[in-house]
């Protein structure tokens, strides 16, 4: 069974350059196996032909694996904390700075709820606080397809059910199709780019400018990865965060002990924490 999961990651780097011999082995497999029943073919050998054949269905396992469950405002206690605590703090700092605009990174953003939501809550605290600033928000990811979705910037009104009835009117446009797409202005505060986050070649996102960050979101994207790419991971992140800027992790995500010492927990629980050097 082990060779075969290896010989279809081995397919899809071969055909597509996306590298999934970091990932969870357990993970992959399951995923790959749920691709492989619901095609309804008997066996990995089987379905390898199958791959090889079709020129389709490469791009139906790779949606499999990088499977996207999100919504704005997934886990609100965690946004709610960032409202009242992070953004606040890292606003006022910005404005004693010269730079004067604030920089968040949303890392693994899958189809842009997340970022849409970091969005949403840094204007309105801009409003609330009466200060001037740029924000600058970037949203990565690995899988292109979900960039797209992100950019275009349109969902299904499921996939808003935990935000506030207002912020859907201020934010977003009712296509009379039941789905709603975001408003001009708040699909500028965010740039979407590919990033991988195990390449070596960069630790922040290129679109970034490599620059630090206030806030970096890591949420629910660790799980995935074996312990030894996360350590890698945690690594890259922990250089892109400036002193007194914040990570956010997953809630059933767990901080690098190598790095643990250089951060404050804001919230324990719900895995917020702020880089004190």
């Amino acid at each position: 069974m082990e060779n075969s999961i290896k010989k279809i990651i081995d397919e899809i780097q071969k055909t597509r350059k996306l590298d999934f011999s970091s990932y969870n082995l357990t993970t992959l497999q399951n995923r790959i196996l749920e691709r492989i029943k619901r095609v309804n073919i008997d066996s990995t050998k089987e379905y390898i032909a199958f791959l090889r054949s079709d020129k389709n269905e490469l791009d139906h396992l790779i949606d499999t694996i990088l499977i996207n469950v999100s919504s704005f405002f997934r886990d609100p206690v965690v946004f709610e904390i960032i409202a009242q605590k992070v953004i606040p703090e890292i606003i006022y700092n910005s404005a004693e700075s010269k730079f004067g605009g604030i920089r968040i990174w949303s890392a693994g953003c899958a189809a842009g709820e997340e970022a849409y939501s970091i969005a949403i809550l840094v204007y309105e605290a801009y409003k609330d606080l009466a200060v001037k600033g740029t924000p600058f928000i970037f949203a990565t990811d690995i899988n292109e397809k979900v960039l797209k979705h992100g950019s275009d910037g349109e969902y299904p009104r499921d996939s808003l059910k935990n935000i506030k009835l207002g912020f859907l009117d201020l934010y977003f446009e009712n296509e009379n199709s039941g789905t709603y797409r975001a408003h001009p202005f708040l699909k500028d505060m965010v740039r979407f780019s590919i990033n991988d986050l195990t390449s070596p070649k960069h630790a922040a996102p290129a679109e970034s400018v490599f620059g630090t960050f206030d806030i970096v979101l890591c949420r629910n994207v660790l799980i995935y990865y074996s312990e030894e790419v996360q350590k890698q991971i945690f690594a890259k992140l922990d250089k892109t965060i400036a002193n007194g800027g914040f990570l956010v992790l997953g809630t059933s995500e767990t901080l690098d002990p190598r790095i643990k010492s250089r951060y404050a927990a804001v919230d324990n629980i719900n895995k917020i924490y702020k880089k004190l050097r």
